[in-house]
């Protein structure tokens, strides 16, 4: 074959363009630092999958292929000068061969790797005190974060169709998948080796792309802007602080599904970055209520839809409330989509008995259930928590035969009359728990007693934050 080609090989400048790379890896992370132009630019990731349990020279040379891979934009055709901190790796590299077949086969990807790239590399050693990337490697960040399998997927069956394209905050380890399994597009912070682009604000998004994010909690308001000027289709992961953050009603204007993930204290919704085994469970539970949000890049009705898909919300389904008194005014602040059944003087065990026949004649997809202020006033008696609890327990039977209904309960409102302060507060430590235990939303209230028409009922400013906390005030 030689013999009849007259192709040739060209003589590498003399000029010598040398790029300075720093690698290291600790037990869980990997990382790199390239001089360039007289900046330092760092990247790296956390480690997944078998490696996690490697050798730490495999995993060294592991970093090593992972650095240049990521950088090859910079790099082809030039000669690399990289400092490394694992004596082992450097002499399998200068003896071509190791005893370990796992790294044997790293030393063959990265040779492959210099010869398609053109590059010629030098590998120097430096202590770990001496090694820029040292640091790096080390970093465990829980801005890095992911949701479980549990939570993507009901995230991908409530938006429906082909599902996400595109993951646009996100690393190559926590990245999430498409249908079958295939890690989505990604843009990330810092170069890594599969990144699709770097600083998502830095790209431009095709409006034919079904977008998600889960963005540090302080850039949100920057990714809603982002989202919005590029006319995006996004699902995008948020927190419900309380007291309710800026950017929360902007949000549920331009969003078209909304919905629960999981509720305060549940743990098997988001993973962390860990020293040992990858991402694992967060064994505290959520420190608050996580919602989703799926924004589209077409005309949106003008209010915010709650918790319903537009073709549902243009169709008329309902919504439905039922409870006692408190929430007779809500029939004028609700939007039309909603129907309020209130009960005056209801307990709980009568709002109970009458959901079944409720939903049976509606067919609601969301129940919002508000009642327990007369629990309170019948049994300011002894047997009072013993009372409550088996009448919670009554409503929970009747919920937990609903089909196809999504589960709302309401706090109860704080009162001004006497002895009520004590009851409410166990009455709602109860919905809470019952919430958590059923994977139902339990909604807080920020009502005051100024917001009190004659210390029970509410005035209508009340009524109009009641609306606005349940999701349901009309624009």
């Amino acid at each position: 074959m030689l013999e009849k080609w007259d192709g040739f090989l060209p003589w590498k400048d003399e000029k010598h363009l040398v790029v300075h790379l720093t690698t290291d890896s600790s037990e869980y992370r990997w990382a790199g630092v390239l001089k360039l132009l007289k900046k330092d630019i760092k990247f790296g990731d956390y480690w997944t999958g078998s490696i996690i349990t490697s050798p730490i020279v495999v995993k060294e040379a592991k970093a090593v292929f992972n650095c240049i891979c990521a950088i090859k934009e910079y790099i082809t055709d030039t000669r690399i000068d990289i400092d490394c901190d694992c004596k082992s790796f450097i002499a399998a590299w200068e003896g071509q061969c190791s005893r370990s077949k796992e790294l044997n086969v790293i030393l063959k990807d990265i040779f492959e790797m210099v010869r398609d790239l053109r590059v010629v590399i030098r590998f120097n050693y430096v202590p770990s005190k001496d090694n820029l990337a040292d640091g790096f490697s080390r970093i465990l960040s829980k801005e890095d974060a992911m949701l479980s399998s549990i939570a993507w997927e009901r995230i991908q069956q409530a938006i429906g169709g082909s599902g996400h394209t595109l993951d646009l905050m996100a690393l190559d380890s926590n990245t999430m998948c498409d249908r079958e399994g295939k890690k989505l597009t990604h843009f990330t912070a810092y170069n890594t080796p599969c990144s699709g682009g770097v600083n998502m604000f830095a790209q431009h998004i095709r409006e034919l792309e079904i977008c998600y994010v889960f963005p540090p909690f302080g850039k949100i308001a920057s990714v809603l802007r982002f989202i919005e000027q590029q006319n995006l289709s996004c699902t995008i992961i948020v927190p419900e602080f309380q007291p309710k953050s800026i950017w929360l009603p902007k949000l549920r204007i331009k969003s078209s599904v909304s919905f629960l993930i999981g509720n305060k204290s549940e743990k098997n919704i988001i993973l962390y970055p860990s020293k040992k085994r990858g991402y694992f469970r967060d064994k505290k539970g959520l420190p608050w209520d996580l919602f989703c949000y799926h924004i589209c890049n077409e005309n949106c009705v003008g209010t915010h839809k709650t918790f319903l898909p537009r073709h549902l919300y243009e169709s008329g389904v309902s919504k439905v409330v039922v409870g006692d008194s408190i929430i007779k005014q809500m029939v004028d602040e609700v939007d039309r989509t909603c129907r309020v059944f209130a009960f005056g003087g209801a307990t709980i065990k009568t709002i109970a008995s009458r959901i079944s026949a409720i939903c049976s004649e509606y067919k609601p997809l969301y129940l919002f259930v508000h009642v327990g202020i007369n629990d309170i006033s019948n049994s300011c008696n002894g047997g009072f928590k013993v009372n409550v609890v088996q009448s919670i327990a009554y409503l929970c039977h009747i919920l937990k035969k609903l089909e196809n209904v999504t589960i709302f309960i309401s706090a109860v409102v704080v009162s001004s009359l006497t002895g009520r302060k004590m009851g409410i507060g166990v009455v709602n430590d109860e919905y809470r728990d019952l919430c958590r235990k059923n994977n139902w939303r339990f909604i807080e209230h920020n009502i005051l007693e100024k917001h009190l028409r004659d210390g029970l009922h509410l005035e209508r400013a009340g009524i109009r934050i009641l609306c606005d906390n349940l999701g349901l005030l009309s624009s």
